[in-house]
């Protein structure tokens, strides 16, 4: 089975944010596989947690409808998590490629994951609903 039939993501530093006068859930790469910043949709931040290793494709989708009211159409989430894939936001073959050709990979530090994170936002889900946009800088 294919590791994004079950897609995870990388520990990453995940924090909520203001930008351009937009909500944005900002991820930061403390293994620095990923340069700078990656602004996401508030949209896209459930699709995110639900990567967690556990879930397979289906289940993310059956997820997203019950907890949250989304749908998201299989071709439209399989894109998703290619381009999250290539963009070095998963677990995945292409990030351990890059880990090991990163001169300045490091251990990571300890913090918050980006469950706490999605968690201890005040944003209301209905603010959530709007339809899941690519996030900024090349996604």
């Amino acid at each position: 089975m294919s590791p994004l039939a079950q897609p995870k993501v990388r520990p990453l530093i995940s924090e909520w944010v203001q930008a351009n006068g937009d909500l944005r859930l900002a991820l930061r790469d403390p293994d620095e596989l990923i340069e700078g910043t990656v602004f996401v949709s508030p949209a896209l931040a459930p699709v995110l947690e639900l990567c967690d290793g556990t879930h397979s494709l289906a289940a993310i989708q059956a997820a997203l409808t019950l907890r949250y009211g989304l749908s998201l159409p299989t071709a439209r989430l399989v894109s998703l998590i290619q381009q999250l894939d290539e963009a070095l936001l998963l677990e995945s073959e292409r990030a351990e490629t890059a880990r090991r050709r990163s001169p300045a990979l490091r251990t990571p530090p300890t913090r918050t994951s980006f469950r706490q994170c999605w968690r201890a936002t005040s944003t209301p889900l209905s603010r959530l609903h709007a339809p899941i946009r690519l996030p900024c800088g090349g996604l």
